[in-house]
């Protein structure tokens, strides 16, 4: 059965190792630093402002247009998704992706 991980996303037992031990130890720097920050981490909500390049646009443009949801919807989706990808590669796992029966595992570029 799956558990929730600390970025609140259903987590599954994952067996492949993809050797991101120095992102393990950065997220555990900066998941404490965010805890115990006034801003973020604990509740509320904090402003941000980010500069996209045109791809991450594209990007984000097409994720609400597939969603419908709003574009501080899908940026907060995004993260909450980068956050577990993240925690899943530093616990040594790997993510698989099904299309059309086929299975690949999802890298970063």
């Amino acid at each position: 059965m799956p558990t929730r991980n600390s970025s609140g996303i259903e987590d599954e037992a994952a067996s492949s190792k993809t050797g991101r031990g120095q992102r393990a130890s950065r997220a555990k720097h900066e998941q404490s630093t965010a805890e115990n920050s006034p801003r973020g981490g604990g509740g509320g909500l904090e402003r941000v402002t980010v500069n996209l390049i045109p791809r991450a646009s594209r990007a984000l443009e097409q994720a609400g247009s597939l969603t419908g949801d709003s574009k501080t919807d899908t940026i907060n989706r995004a993260l909450q998704v980068y956050a577990y990808l993240e925690e899943v590669w530093s616990k040594g796992g790997a993510v698989l992706v099904e299309i059309d029966g086929q299975r690949t595992e999802l890298k970063f570029f």
